[in-house]
C-alpha cells in the first residue's frame, strides 16, 4: 500500500517470499512514484526496489517495508546513481562514451532529472520531455547544460544531433579571401567545434 507520508508493505501470507515481497514492494513504490513530477525510468525503479529489499527482507523471512518519502527518495537517489554508473562503464567497454545520444548523454551526467533541471535552469518537466524523446533541446540549452556540468561544449552539441561527430571534427573549407568577415558563419562554428574537440580529451 502507498500513503501520502511513503510507502507500506507488511510481510503476510501472500508475500511470504523475497521474490513476492520484491513485487509488492516494486508495486508500491511505482505507484508513489508516479504521483512526481519527474519520470522514474523502469531500471532506476527496479534498482531502487532492489536496494530496499536488501535493507529490508535479507535475511528471507524477515522484515517489512515502512519507508517515508523522505527515505524513498534517498533510495532513488542512489539508485539514479548506480543505474548511471552502470551506463557508464558499459558504456565505456563498449568504447562508445563518445558517440551518446542527447538522452545517454544527460544520463552520464550522474545526476537526477530534478538536479539537472536546477543546474540548467529549466524546467523538471522539460528535462523530463528531453529523456522521453518527447521534446529536443535548443542549442543554447545545449550548451547551458555542458557548462553547467563542465563538460565538452563540442561532445554535448553532437550528442544533441545538431552536427555529427565526423562533421564536428571536419576541417573547414575557407574562401581565399582570409579576413574574418568574408567567412560564413557556419564555417567558423565548425573550426571552432573542430578545435574544441581536438582540445578536450575523451
Amino acid at each position: 500500500m502507498t500513503s501520502e507520508d511513503g510507502i507500506r508493505v507488511q510481510r503476510t501470507g501472500e508475500t511470504r517470499s523475497r521474490a513476492a515481497m520484491t513485487e509488492a514492494v516494486h508495486k508500491a513504490a511505482g505507484d508513489y512514484l508516479r504521483e512526481e513530477p519527474v519520470e522514474v525510468a523502469d531500471e532506476v525503479l527496479a534498482t531502487m526496489v532492489e536496494l530496499i529489499i536488501q535493507d529490508h527482507v535479507v535475511p528471507p523471512g524477515s522484515g517489512d517495508v515502512d519507508l517515508t518519502s523522505r527515505a524513498l527518495h534517498s533510495y532513488l537517489d542512489l539508485a539514479t546513481s548506480r543505474t548511471v554508473l552502470a551506463k557508464e562503464a558499459s558504456a565505456t567497454r563498449r568504447g562508445q562514451l563518445g558517440n551518446l545520444g542527447w538522452v545517454e548523454y544527460l544520463e552520464s551526467l550522474g545526476a537526477s532529472q530534478s538536479v539537472i533541471a536546477r543546474d540548467v535552469g529549466v524546467s523538471p518537466g522539460t528535462v523530463s520531455r528531453w529523456m522521453s524523446g518527447k521534446l529536443s533541446p535548443t542549442l543554447p540549452l545545449v550548451i547551458a547544460t555542458a557548462k553547467a556540468y563542465k563538460r565538452s561544449i563540442p561532445q554535448a552539441i553532437v550528442a544533441a544531433g545538431f552536427v555529427t561527430a565526423e562533421e564536428a571534427r571536419m576541417p573547414p573549407v575557407l574562401p581565399r579571401a582570409l579576413q574574418l568577415a568574408s567567412v560564413p558563419t557556419a564555417v567558423i562554428m565548425q573550426e571552432l567545434l573542430r578545435r574544441e574537440l581536438e582540445r578536450t580529451p575523451g
